[in-house]
């Protein structure tokens, strides 16, 4: 390790880096030649007979990446380049912005290279924990800060956009072709009662290998200042709304995710915080869906209760971040803060709850006893 002298003497991995960047050069040929490797993948190319010794290393690459556990190593090599902690990322944005341009383009190539199941009887040989880590890298790829350029400062988005160019656009139709292709087809009465047009299938396979990290970062996706991300993210959202109600006639578990997950982009995040135009247009997104429904259908109802206290958490959540930090702005502050307390009492988190409990002590410490009175109220009696 050495010391970067531009950036307050951080340290990097000059080694790393340049391997970084030899892997981004690969995701390019990779890219530039993608339909060769489709082909190949298929079988339906032919080897020229000057390479003929390199055949057994390039047939049947699909088997190879499923059955000998390449495809595990390249999606960890790309999530760690995608985080990394071998140089300062939030300074070095254009090797980040270049990395993740890069990387976004293999895994749009990875997800053409995969089978998919056909029948559920196939789903033994279903690798559902590296496509579900496929599709996190996705939504890394769009949440990241050289894609969410309006986060940035103008140079900056600028620069970064054009390295990655409408990297958002691309990386979510891919998204939602994968995501199509899980769901099962609905029938004609399911599409007049759901208003969709697949669900359930190898989703939830996907999502429910942790739900609160899925939607935390599918929920990322629809708080991006871009069309195509708001359209797909609600279209998977509600396809995932979809599923649970049939499947529990209840939305209430999936509701105590959503908050979590929510809690952390707005009060637990360390990056950048959606705001109210970004909230306001999700709000508006799945209040089109909903009044698609038919009102007398025993859908309305539930998924009615479940949006409401979807809606006015996110409009606390949008508020609270953006609260002038000035004394005078304090009641306001706390307001807000008791407010998202009530929700986390309803949601079976203890952690969560005591960790936010904490954190309005230590901002009230010094000021007057509101802190104290909270954890007496809050916490039950041990007797």
């Amino acid at each position: 390790m050495s010391i970067d002298s531009s950036s307050s003497g951080d340290p990097i991995c000059e080694i790393i880096i340049e391997l970084n960047v030899l892997l981004v050069i690969t995701a390019r040929i990779s890219v530039e030649y993608g339909e060769l490797i489709e082909k190949s993948h298929s079988g339906t190319i032919n080897i020229n007979q000057q390479y003929a010794g390199l055949e057994p290393y390039l047939g049947s690459t699909t088997g190879f990446l499923i059955n000998d556990g390449v495809l595990t190593s390249i999606l960890s090599t790309i999530q760690k380049m995608l985080n990394p902690s071998y140089y300062s990322s939030g300074k070095w944005l254009s090797l980040l912005a270049l990395s993740t341009s890069a990387f976004e383009s293999y895994l749009q190539l990875l997800l053409k290279v995969i089978p998919l199941p056909a029948t559920p009887s196939e789903s033994n040989c279903f690798d559902v924990e590296s496509l579900s880590r496929l599709l996190s890298l996705h939504v890394h790829c769009i949440t990241c800060k050289p894609s969410s350029i309006e986060h940035l400062s103008n140079i900056a988005g600028q620069a970064c956009f054009n390295i990655t160019g409408d990297i958002r656009t691309r990386a979510a139709v891919s998204m939602n072709n994968t995501w199509d292709k899980l769901g099962s087809e609905t029938s004609k009465n399911e599409k007049m009662k759901f208003g969709i047009q697949n669900f359930g299938g190898f989703q939830k396979l996907v999502y429910s290998k942790d739900t609160e990290t899925f939607l935390h970062g599918l929920l990322l996706v629809c708080l991006q200042r871009n069309e195509t991300c708001l359209e797909v993210g609600v279209s998977m959202f509600w396809s995932i709304v979809v599923s649970e109600f049939c499947d529990h006639w209840d939305l209430f578990d999936l509701q105590k995710c959503v908050i979590t997950a929510l809690y952390e982009i707005f009060l637990n995040e360390t990056s950048y915080i959606p705001n109210s135009q970004e909230v306001n247009r999700f709000i508006e997104a799945l209040k089109v869906k909903r009044d698609s429904l038919q009102s007398s259908g025993e859908f309305y109802g539930p998924v009615e209760e479940f949006l409401d206290v979807i809606f006015n958490f996110l409009k606390i959540g949008s508020k609270i971040k953006f609260i002038p930090t000035s004394p005078e702005f304090n009641d306001d502050r706390m307001l807000q803060k008791i407010e998202v307390l009530s929700y986390l009492l309803n949601i079976d988190k203890p952690e969560l709850l005591q960790s936010f409990i904490n954190s309005i002590a230590d901002s009230q410490m010094g000021h007057n006893c509101v802190s104290t009175s909270l954890q007496i109220t809050c916490f039950p009696n041990p007797d």
